[in-house]
């Protein structure tokens, strides 16, 4: 039973059940109660009887015009759908289904094919939280967030899973912008409870399997928002919930701020972008360090170039130096 029914059943279940009775019928809308117990004629009871109907009308009315509202209001019950132009997001170097075999696609197969392994328990080793992937990097503009839209849209072309991609990079957030998506509420809305349900600011798309939570608007206190207990609980949900779903988490660099390796705590699996003939060795070495050496850490090489093509190499951390 919807909103509007559940409000119309408790209001004709108190007219029914109470003395009182709608006492002037030329305005349903701003009706006046009184005791009216004594009026039992046919006259009263088929105006009261009116009356009623034409209340139920202004109620459902009403309820129906809130309901509406309330989908662009932070505090809406429904998670908006928002379109991503495929073409546009095709043309900036993004694997989509329009063109899903090309080297692009197949080098992010090879990618993510480890992760998946991880996730359905069959690598060398078993995964707490295994379908929570960060992808992080040393410095900005290495790629990570281009690695982490193109691995979440390589999960999406799976048969079995479904992916939530997560914009962690609260401080300077781009996977909206490369998306295409306008949102003004997101994951630090949520965590300072602005909004009440992550249903409220967890976008669905037009790609199938694939849903977006942005990064919502900047705050000082970032860091203690994702290291709360409300962000601990987030993780658990996101973690358990859904058993088939892979949660990709583009997060900020590991030297520039102290979120990412918050975040690097409460995931599975990372994925470390190193940009080709950029990154210094001793960058990388340093990030690598501030990370829990037992965790499984991939390497993703950004931007090697193969004859006049970018290409990807992934593998694990202790292997890829």
């Amino acid at each position: 039973m919807g909103t509007i029914e559940k409000a119309l059943k408790r209001q004709l279940e108190t007219n029914n059940t109470s003395d009182e009775v709608i006492s002037d019928k030329n305005n349903s809308s701003q009706a006046s109660f009184g005791n009216q117990s004594e009026k039992t004629d046919n006259d009263n009871l088929e105006t009261s009887s009116v009356d009623i109907t034409e209340f139920e009308h202004d109620l459902l009315s009403r309820a129906s015009e809130k309901e509406q509202q309330s989908n662009n209001h932070p505090n809406g019950r429904f998670s908006k759908e928002v379109e991503i132009d495929l073409e546009q997001l095709k043309n900036t170097g993004v694997i989509t289904s329009l063109e899903s075999r090309n080297l692009l696609s197949e080098e992010f197969r090879e990618i993510k094919r480890p992760l998946l392994q991880n996730i359905k328990g069959k690598g060398a080793h078993q995964i707490e939280r295994a379908n929570l992937i960060q992808i992080t990097s040393s410095v900005q503009g290495e790629g990570k967030t281009f690695t982490s839209i193109n691995l979440a849209m390589a999960f999406a072309m799976e048969m079995d899973y479904r992916v939530l991609l997560v914009d962690a990079d609260v401080i300077k957030s781009s996977v909206s912008k490369t998306l295409g998506i306008k949102t003004e509420y997101g994951l630090t809305d949520y965590l300072q409870g602005k909004v009440t349900e992550l249903s409220e600011v967890m976008l669905k798309t037009n790609i199938p399997k694939l849903s977006v939570l942005p990064a919502g608007r900047l705050h000082d206190l970032s860091a203690e928002l994702l290291n709360s207990e409300f962000m601990d609980n987030l993780i658990k949900e996101l973690s358990v919930r859904y058993k088939d779903r892979v949660v990709i988490i583009d997060s900020p660099p590991l030297l520039e701020t102290n979120e990412s390796r918050i975040i690097a705590h409460k995931v599975g699996q990372i994925v470390f972008v190193v940009e080709h003939n950029k990154t210094a060795q001793t960058s990388i070495k340093s990030a690598l360090s501030l990370l829990d050496p037992e965790m499984v850490i991939g390497l993703v090489l950004n931007k090697n170039r193969a004859g006049d093509k970018s290409s990807y190499y992934y593998g694990y951390g202790a292997n890829a130096e």
